[in-house]
């Protein structure tokens, strides 16, 4: 039977020339709006190395000189300081609170700021993304991270200065993911200042949306409210956090942030404020679009699969009728149809494909990776290449299959008698 199916397409060829060419354009177009979108997947699929529930972030700002409440004798660095640290104090004593920590210029997970500097060991220079947080606070017990081997990392004691690198950092540095103890360097003003690693972290994927960079995770010694810009982050009870809590600790929360000229700016649930970011990078946009044109291009799929062969159905009633005439079944038939079906969509996107691959040559994929690690698949071309194929081609033969189906049971229904009688 396959090979007379066969033998009929071929004679057929003109009149399914115009479904071959829709297929082609539809395995172009839908592979390109599949592209972006498994890579986004494929990297928020990509282990955190770090707990967000049940954390939140608090921001404070201060009272402008013209208002009622400020003082100017509270502007000085010293005052600004203590201010700050008697905030931070309160919010380790507010019920539920189990961490607190304080982080310099955004630096903690899902942040919208980004900062790096190059570190050299041997001959070896490379880029780290930087993140510093306050000695003497629970940077580790707030986000729950713990080192390479899965072990509790204490709290770094105050007035001290530690680093900490992520597995991949190390490894670029030192050719070794175990590298605590070991020493880099960084230069700063044509001073070249020695580093030890205190600990080696897990891969930590600080945005969601990009794939992990190297990172360096430092501790600042000492807090200068006035040079950078601190935010406070905690951590309540497991299960406490909900949106009742967070109403609560905007209400409860604001007079305690009133020190000095500071107040209370903002306090944002992580897992929320995770999504309001990826908003703002237009990954959720993106996302949304390309689902969208997925979604539009299967329409289409299937619009043109049930009208070309309902229309093929009806013109071939008479040769329906004959074959059942002969002795074929309707399941013979309705194979036959399901069959035809296949081998145009496999067709179809065999051509289509070929054309994907001279523009993946030329142009690379639609959504590029920066310092992409190798050992992610959606940064090694041809499984990338292979495994976007692959979901496209069985997208397009399962759209096809249902786009068929009910033309081919309708025809398979057809009795000898009525297609003869057409005859």
């Amino acid at each position: 039977m396959n090979r007379l199916t066969l033998h009929q397409l071929w004679n057929q060829r003109r009149a399914n020339a115009w479904l071959l060419a829709e297929l082609i354009i539809v395995t172009y177009f839908l592979w390109g709006a599949i592209d972006p979108v498994y890579v986004i997947l494929s990297n928020r699929a990509i282990p955190d190395g770090y707990d967000l529930s049940d954390t939140y972030l608090l921001q404070v700002k201060s009272y402008h000189s013209g208002h009622r409440l400020f003082r100017q004798e509270a502007t000085t660095d010293s005052a600004q300081n203590a201010d700050f640290k008697r905030i931070v104090e309160r919010i380790e004593h507010y019920p539920g609170v189990t961490a607190t920590t304080v982080v310099l210029n955004g630096s903690y997970p899902q942040s919208g700021s980004w900062s790096g500097s190059a570190f050299k060991h041997d001959t070896l220079r490379v880029d780290l993304q930087c993140m510093c947080f306050l000695s003497g606070t629970d940077y580790f017990g707030v986000f729950r991270i713990k080192n390479a081997k899965g072990q509790v990392i204490p709290p770094v004691p105050a007035g001290t200065k530690a680093y900490y690198l992520t597995q991949n950092a190390a490894q670029r540095l030192f050719l070794k993911g175990d590298a605590k103890g070991e020493c880099f360097f960084t230069r700063t003003n044509d001073t070249l200042t020695q580093l030890r690693v205190q600990e080696v972290l897990p891969v930590i994927q600080s945005r969601s949306v990009e794939q992990p960079y190297p990172l360096l995770l430092e501790t600042q010694d000492k807090l200068s409210v006035s040079t950078s810009r601190v935010e406070i982050c905690f951590r309540v009870r497991d299960g406490l956090a909900s949106q009742a809590l967070t109403d609560k600790l905007k209400k409860e929360l604001s007079p305690l942030c009133q020190s000095g000229n500071f107040q209370l700016s903002a306090i944002h649930y992580f897992p929320v404020f995770a999504q309001k970011l990826e908003a703002i990078f237009g990954t959720t946009g993106t996302v949304r679009l390309q689902i969208c044109l997925v979604s539009f291009f299967l329409l289409c799929t299937f619009l043109g699969m049930v009208g070309t062969f309902w229309l093929r159905s009806n013109a071939r009633r008479e040769e329906i009728g004959l074959r059942m005439a002969l002795g074929s079944t309707q399941q013979m038939i309705h194979r036959q149809f399901l069959f035809e079906a296949w081998v145009l969509t496999t067709i179809g996107f065999f051509i289509g494909l070929f054309l994907v691959f001279q523009h993946v040559w030329h142009d690379g994929f639609a959504q590029a990776t920066r310092n992409g690690d190798l050992a992610y698949w959606q940064n090694q071309p041809v499984a990338h290449f292979l495994f976007v194929s692959l979901l496209v081609y069985l997208l397009l033969v399962i759209i096809a299959i249902i786009g068929t189906w009910i033309p081919a049971a309708r025809a398979a229904r057809t009795q000898p008698v009525e297609a003869l009688r057409d005859e």
